[in-house]
């Protein structure tokens, strides 16, 4: 495999036989046997002189077919991306933090610099930007994690797009040429498991029998597929009673409160008449405990507040939903997967995606369409059926 090489100048290397047919390719050689590479000098945008070089090629052509690239690429002014050939996720990762931080919410920041300590530099960071591939991110990265067994899939699906999103800032700023792992698929195991019907039927049978809060939390969460964030951010003035639905339009983690990171994001999302009936209840039992403490229920009050009126924490959220699904004898899909519960049984009753999609505050449909490709599928293959049907009934 060819070895990259960029110097500033040219350094003492074995003697190098400059071939008559292409201008700046030599042969060289070693104890491993005969080589070719090549040699290029050129000035990048400030007027500095750097020097282009690639050696382990096994002809003279397969040398200058690599400099016709190199120079095709320098001509077209893009000689970033020759300068930056060598630099290793370590080294863009301290340029991006900085650069990209100031557009983060303190806890996306928390969680990226995290993810970043604790699992990507130590798996990658000495792998080269420019030749990160596919295969080499699956072995040293999301399969490395996979052996650990500690990390669940859609944590792991989480810490790929930090990954993505740090890839693809280095495209923007023609670090890159393109991003390699654009289109990097994780197998269906991966995917956010969401409940069988039967599942979801115990679950249920469980979470009537619980508080008022922690019916109000889950079925709320289950019936309107909003994200976690997003209930944890709304206030009592961002519920419409009367209209019968939620004004979502904040998100908020364990670091603070945010705005959705999308337009489509912001969104009203209608619910039914029994969640209507729970939401009510829930509100005046949250006026009645609040009064025996001799406080009055405001608008601006968090929807979700704990017993000693704090705004709710994303653990304890997660620790409900564990322990309900361990008493129902249900699988733990994550709070996300009530979610995933949600479209997936909507798409299967028929609704029509482009509302699902809506309803999900996806950014476009075609977000909506890849989530839930497999669920859509069967109902394709539903589709022909019909059609076959209605064509042998004529």
């Amino acid at each position: 495999m060819p070895i990259l090489t960029q110097v500033k100048g040219r350094g003492n290397m074995a003697k190098l036989n400059w071939s008559k047919k292409y201008k700046h390719v030599f042969s060289y050689s070693n104890k491993n046997g005969d080589f070719w590479g090549y040699r290029f000098p050129f000035y990048n945008s400030l007027g500095q002189r750097k020097e282009a070089s690639k050696r382990g090629f096994d002809s003279d052509r397969a040398a200058n077919k690599a400099l016709l690239k190199i120079q095709y690429e320098l001509e077209t002014q893009n000689t970033s991306f020759i300068e930056n050939k060598n630099i290793t996720i370590d080294e863009w990762i301290k340029v991006w933090i900085p650069y990209a931080q100031d557009a983060w919410s303190i806890s996306t920041k928390q969680n990226i610099e995290s993810a970043i300590k604790y699992h990507i530099s130590p798996l990658i960071g000495n792998q080269k930007l420019s030749s990160l591939n596919k295969i080499t991110y699956k072995r040293n990265f999301i399969d490395k994690l996979r052996q650990e067994n500690k990390y669940k899939d859609s944590t792991i699906q989480t810490w790929h797009k930090i990954v993505m999103r740090m890839i693809n800032a280095a495209v923007n700023n023609q670090i890159l040429p393109s991003n390699t792992l654009t289109g990097f698929k994780f197998d269906s195991s991966n995917s956010v498991r969401s409940f069988t019907k039967d599942e979801l039927q115990k679950f249920i049978a469980v979470l009537e029998g619980k508080n008022i809060r922690t019916q109000i939390i889950f079925f709320t969460l289950l019936k309107t597929g909003m994200r976690k964030g997003e209930l944890m951010g709304l206030r009592w003035r961002d519920i419409e009673l009367a209209e019968k639905y939620f004004d979502i339009n904040s998100t908020r983690g364990d670091y603070g409160e945010n705005k959705p990171k999308t337009k489509t994001s912001i969104r009203k999302v209608y619910f039914d008449d029994s969640l209507l009936a729970l939401v009510k209840k829930y509100k005046s039992y949250e006026k009645e405990r609040l009064f025996k403490k001799g406080k009055i229920l405001k608008d601006e009050d968090y929807f979700i507040l704990s017993s000693r009126n704090l705004p709710i924490q994303q653990s304890k959220i997660t620790y409900m939903f564990r322990l309900l699904c361990d008493e129902a004898k249900v699988p733990n899909i994550t709070v996300h997967g009530l979610r995933h519960t949600h479209a997936t049984f909507l798409i299967e009753a028929g609704a029509n995606i482009k509302y699902v999609s809506n309803r999900l505050g996806h950014k476009n449909i075609n977000i909506t369409l890849d989530v839930y490709s497999d669920v859509l599928k069967e109902e394709e293959k539903e589709t022909a059926d019909m059609m076959g049907k209605l064509i042998d009934n004529l």
